[in-house]
């Protein structure tokens, strides 16, 4: 049996989607989102780095907008990098849509 990296979350923008042409040519859209789980003291947040690549992000940036809850599907990748000062290194999760969805739009109170 073939393995599968898939991954399904909901959660709220963290600011606003950002479209960006790479010197490659290559478009992509980035945005942050926060999955909350638990209540009360047991809650937690999870950020999470979202990546939805080609013309498809170029068309939705102008939608996701700070506050708004979407769902997402894609695969999850490991992101490693080297910090400058102390050569440590960090390892950021990214997930690589092929889907978004605006499940509701920002609250106000």
């Amino acid at each position: 049996m073939a393995d599968l990296n898939s991954l399904s979350i909901t959660g709220n923008l963290s600011k606003d989607a950002e479209y960006k042409t790479l010197p490659s040519g290559k478009g992509v859209l980035e945005c942050s989102v926060a999955c909350n789980t638990g209540y009360g003291d047991y809650k937690k947040t999870l950020w999470l780095k979202v990546q939805q690549w080609g013309e498809s992000g170029k068309k939705i940036e102008q939608y996701l907008k700070k506050g708004i809850k979407i769902a997402c599907c894609g695969e999850l990748q490991l992101q490693e990098w080297e910090s400058d000062q102390a050569g440590t290194v960090h390892t950021t999760a990214i997930l690589n849509t092929i889907s978004i969805q605006i499940i509701s739009k920002k609250e106000t109170s």
